[in-house]
């Protein structure tokens, strides 16, 4: 029995399913994520009594995934993070206000 038909025939072609699953599922990452996909398909065979061959037959599919977040934090001075820097000083805001012949006749607020 040559390799196609060996594969068809492991686990009642469950098997052979279970890989195409997965080069369906790489694929469609690959193209999504714009990386390297995987699939690594391994067979153990252990003879039995009788001349019996048991055929043992797993896989790994090694799927892309997108880049995680990074999110920036600093260390505040009590030794908490934060997301502002403590070593920042705060700028001081405040609200403006246009007048009227700028702001085409209405005054505005802006802040």
């Amino acid at each position: 029995m040559g390799f196609i038909k060996l594969a068809s025939e492991l686990a009642y072609g469950q098997s052979v399913q279970e890989w195409d699953d997965a080069v369906a599922e790489i694929v469609a990452a690959c193209r999504e994520h714009q990386k390297d996909g995987e699939l690594v398909i391994q067979f153990k065979f252990t003879p039995d009594k009788g001349g019996q061959i048991l055929i043992l037959d797993s896989f790994k599919a090694s799927i892309p995934e997108a880049d995680r977040m990074k999110t920036i934090m600093f260390v505040q001075r009590d030794g908490s993070l934060g997301r502002r820097d403590p070593r920042q000083p705060e700028l001081p805001m405040r609200e403006v206000t246009i007048p009227a012949q700028q702001a085409g006749g209405q005054e505005e607020s802006v802040g």
